[in-house]
């Protein structure tokens, strides 16, 4: 697999990785399902659009994964988050937008280009994203704990 496919997945599950986090701390849930999800479409997608002959499609094929991608992060966030619809929505646009943003900057400036770039970035990238997986889980189990204080009438 190419390195700037692994860097892309990196990038896309940091970026979407904070935005979901601030959006429902607390569930660890809706953090680690999106989690997946990104992994499976954010590869997909990128293996798609390396594998393009025709270069002319790369921005409209590009536009129908981030769509797809956006409506099944959105309808999954939902279920899972018992957040409104419109809130899911909102979350999830707003974390494809980010992390599609930066990716674009980056590959824009041409910088992380070299291999030994690619594989620095995605280990730091990586790192910060099992270190907000851990800190969702952490906050999860408190959240939960806190929950069953206050339903137990002890503090």
């Amino acid at each position: 697999m190419e390195f700037h496919i692994i860097f892309a997945l990196s990038i896309t599950i940091f970026f979407e990785g904070v935005i979901y986090f601030f959006m429902d701390k607390y569930n660890f849930r809706t953090f680690f399902a999106l989690f997946g999800v990104n992994a499976l479409s954010n590869m997909a997608m990128n293996i798609t659009l390396s594998f393009l002959e025709e270069k002319s499609l790369y921005l409209a094929i590009l536009i129908v994964w981030e769509v797809l991608t956006t409506t099944g992060e959105a309808l999954l966030f939902f279920f899972i988050s018992k957040k409104p619809l419109w809130y899911s929505f909102l979350a999830a646009i707003s974390a494809n937008i980010l992390s599609l943003a930066i990716g674009y900057t980056l590959n824009y400036f041409k910088l992380f280009q070299e291999k030994g770039a690619l594989i620095i970035g995605s280990i730091i990238l990586f790192s910060l994203s099992a270190i907000l997986l851990a800190l969702s889980f952490l906050l999860s189990y408190r959240h939960r704990n806190d929950d069953r204080k206050d339903d137990s009438g002890s503090y």
